[in-house]
C-alpha cells in the first residue's frame, strides 16, 4: 500500500499490521527533531530561498517548513499568538492534574483498606508493630 503523504520520511513510522491503509502507520517518535527545526527556521531566515526549495532540498514538505517559521515567529514575537511554552503549559498541567488524580485514587483506597482492618480488630490498629 503507497501512502503518499508519508513518503519522504517513512523510516520514522512504524508499521501496524492491524489497522490498513494510510493510518496503518504511527509515529514511533517525532519525525523531526528539534535542532533540525531550528536549523531549517535558520536556512528560511537567511538563505534568500523560496520555503518551497529549502523543504524540498531538506526532503520536508512545505507546509511543514511554514509551520515551523510561523510558530518561530510568534515565539520571537514578531507574530501574534501562542508560544511553544504557552501550548506546552496546558499539556504539562494536564498530565500533572492526572498523575496527582492518580494518587489520590490510591490514596483513598489504602486508607479504606485500613479503616476496614481497624473495623475488624479494633485494638489491633493502636498496638505497635514490631519485627
Amino acid at each position: 500500500m503507497e501512502c503518499p503523504r508519508f513518503r519522504a520520511h517513512l523510516s520514522a513510522w512504524v508499521r501496524r499490521p492491524e489497522r490498513e491503509g494510510c493510518g496503518a502507520y504511527a509515529a514511533s517518535r517525532t519525525p523531526y527533531p528539534e535542532p533540525f527545526r531550528r536549523e531549517a527556521v535558520e536556512l528560511v531566515r537567511t538563505s534568500g530561498k523560496s520555503i518551497k526549495e529549502i523543504a524540498s532540498d531538506l526532503g520536508v514538505t512545505d507546509q511543514s517548513l511554514r509551520n515551523w517559521v510561523k510558530q518561530h515567529e510568534v515565539d520571537v514575537g514578531t507574530r501574534p499568538g501562542l508560544s511553544s511554552d504557552e501550548r506546552e503549559e496546558p499539556k504539562r498541567l494536564r498530565r500533572e492534574n492526572r498523575v496527582l488524580r492518580e494518587e489520590r485514587e490510591i490514596l483513598k483506597k489504602a486508607a479504606a483498606f485500613f479503616v476496614k482492618e481497624s473495623d475488624q480488630n479494633p485494638v489491633a490498629a493502636f498496638l505497635p508493630v514490631h519485627r
